[in-house]
């Protein structure tokens, strides 16, 4: 019996695509003096910001400057171009309604997360946030997604995982659940292979 849902927060619960992008973009062009091209970024979804950040430089000092910048213009924006999937707020209510806990992992900070929760008006249905900043390895490690376990008080098989990258459902697998994608991801189906593989693909949270 599933008892808890852990799910990604950008690109499954929020449509934060192109806030990430955009942003993502002007960090490349500013510090790199590039234009990024949309497959390189897509490619680094569900990376926390140092990883994502490592694959277009190896210069730690221009990560860092990178992830300033990435910060400052998409905390800038966040607020005006964030949105709510279809069936997110109608799932959260129905789970609740049927006491199934749910948690939020996801390679943000945890400020930002909660303010986007708040935003969208789903903070009170949450039970647990596993954010960049509370564990040592993000995903696709499964250090995230056993925190998350942990603090919702549940095994691996009684609860599941949902997001919309590879890296999701890679963390979610290698902490022994059950790992849904979903079919609205910005990213090509191709690249779910392997370990990244979904359980199933659904078509909203209310699925």
């Amino acid at each position: 019996m599933i008892k808890g849902v852990l799910l990604d927060f950008d690109g499954t619960i929020a449509n934060t695509g192109e806030l990430i992008l955009s942003s993502f973009a002007y960090a490349v062009r500013t510090c790199l003096g590039r234009e990024a091209k949309r497959e390189e970024m897509l490619a680094t979804f569900g990376l926390v910001i140092h990883d994502a950040f490592f694959m277009f430089t190896q210069d730690e000092d221009k990560i860092m400057e990178m992830r300033d910048v990435y910060r400052e213009t998409h905390n800038k924006n966040h607020d005006r171009m964030i949105k709510i999937y279809p069936g997110v707020k109608e799932a959260f209510e129905s789970w609740k309604k049927q006491g199934i806990k749910i948690g939020v992992v996801t390679s943000k900070k945890s400020p930002m997360v909660t303010h986007g929760l708040e935003i969208l008006g789903l903070r009170e249905y949450v039970d647990a946030i596993v954010a960049a900043d509370h564990v040592t390895n993000g995903k696709p490690d499964p250090e995230p997604m056993l925190m998350g376990l942990k603090m919702l008080g549940l095994n691996p098989e009684e609860c599941v995982a949902i997001g919309d990258s590879p890296f999701d459902i890679m963390s979610g697998r290698r902490a022994g659940m059950k790992a849904y994608a979903v079919s609205y991801t910005d990213l090509d189906k191709t690249r779910f292979v392997g370990e990244g593989e979904p359980t199933a693909w659904i078509d909203s949270l209310e699925d």
